[in-house]
């Protein structure tokens, strides 16, 4: 039962997460806009941090589970890249925007890693084909390979480092150190790669905050304050520094290697706030099962959400993309657009929790009735109906035992 909830929570905090993503990228620029991307370090540290909470040592080895977990991920990021590039290219072609060859360059572009990449197309002297812009609702599956790239870092070292804080720690700091010094010398690699290290160092930390079992050995009374404190200081430190919308595009922005340490310095606490707030709230019965459904998918969501937004957009004649200047009118489409991306991501966890519940109640009925238990009286028979006539209302609540029968209407 512990492990259960703990699994829950950590749904919700990931499905928070992505929801604050949803939002710093489907709203149109405005001040929230910008709140947001100041806040978005630690909600993408959020999932990698959560990624690795639950992972045990021993086991399979490490390259076995390197393979198993390649695969698992990079299956969706094949699956994805073809559907949506077939998605976006059709529509370019029938608007008359595209043709076969530029759609297939910006294929070949996007595999060669091209994706926010212009420096590694200008090496290679490949046409960047705007990747960006007309396939945009492709620029999300980053998250596939460098999962998979963190993942392989994290493999290779968790069973060797874990079960010490000093050396988990070492390991962390090594990871971050080798992202810092990529994005301080300037060196891009295909698919952001160079920021892999960073989010396998979360990962670590994860792993090992959830071995120690950090969230659950604080007692409730001591949760909410010290929860939101954390949180506060994440937030405030978070919003110090530069956004941080360039971690999509492997750079951390202005001075990289103190707006790495800035990020750092925000997610930590932040995450620490965030565990012990979501364990504290499932602990006392609350929850929502549209926003664990999304935790639980987490990745699905990161890569379709911006293509549901489009989509809706293309139905409502509101673009998906905004300029630096817009006016009120975009920011309350935008506005709009989010929140039905959102409902659609939360809709199945929801409805499945629905019919889950309808079922749930319509077995106790049938074990109730087969058990020849009385039922609640919103589930009992109308006795007068089953003899066929129906009694005065009046008398039926008093609760009057009287039957009629239908053919000599005696009592």
């Amino acid at each position: 039962m512990v492990a259960d909830k703990r699994l829950q929570y950590i749904d919700a905090i990931k499905g928070i997460s992505m929801i604050m993503i949803v939002l710093c990228h489907l709203l149109a620029p405005c001040i929230g806009r910008v709140i947001l991307m100041h806040l978005e370090c630690i909600f993408l540290a959020c999932l990698f941090f959560f990624a690795g909470f639950s992972y045990r040592t021993g086991g399979m080895h490490a390259s076995e589970k390197i393979r198993i977990k390649s695969a698992a991920l990079f299956r969706p990021f094949l699956r994805y890249a073809l559907i949506l590039w077939l998605i976006a290219s059709v529509y370019l072609a029938a608007a008359g925007k595209g043709s076969a060859k530029a759609a297939f360059m910006c294929l070949r572009n996007f595999f060669a890693g091209g994706l926010w990449n212009p420096v590694l197309m200008s090496i290679f002297h490949l046409r960047y084909y705007s990747l960006d812009r007309d396939y945009f609702i492709m620029t999300d599956l980053w998250i596939f390979p460098a999962m998979i790239f963190a993942c392989i870092l994290f493999y290779l070292t968790a069973d060797r480092v874990l079960r010490s804080f000093k050396k988990a720690l070492i390991a962390a700091a090594v990871f971050f150190l080798v992202t810092a010094l990529f994005c301080g010398f300037g060196i891009s690699l295909p698919y952001n790669l160079q920021t892999a290290p960073y989010w396998a160092a979360f990962m670590l930390l994860g792993a090992f905050a959830g071995r120690r079992r950090l969230f659950e050995r604080i007692k409730k009374e001591e949760k909410w304050m010290p929860g939101i404190v954390s949180l506060g200081l994440g937030i405030t430190v978070a919003m110090i520094k530069q956004p941080s919308a360039d971690l999509y595009r492997g750079s951390f922005g202005g001075n990289e290697v103190l707006s790495m340490l800035l990020c750092i310095a925000a997610a930590l606490p932040a995450i620490w706030g965030l565990g012990q707030l979501c364990s504290l709230a499932e602990e006392s019965g609350s929850g929502n099962a549209g926003l664990k459904w999304m935790g639980q998918n987490y990745l699905n969501v990161f890569a379709v959400y911006r293509t549901a937004a489009w989509l809706i957009g293309l139905i409502t004649g509101i673009s998906a993309i905004y300029d630096k200047s817009v006016s009120s009118s975009d920011i309350v489409k935008s506005l709009l657009i989010s929140i039905a991306v959102l409902v659609l991501c939360m809709a199945p966890g929801t409805l499945r929790e629905i019919n889950s519940k309808r079922k749930r109640r319509a077995r106790i009925t049938a074990g109730r009735r087969a058990k020849g238990e009385s039922l609640p009286e919103q589930e009992r028979p109308d006795d007068d109906k089953i003899y066929g006539i129906e009694r005065p209302l009046a008398e039926r609540r008093q609760g009057k035992e009287r039957f009629v029968y239908k053919d000599n209407h005696k009592e």
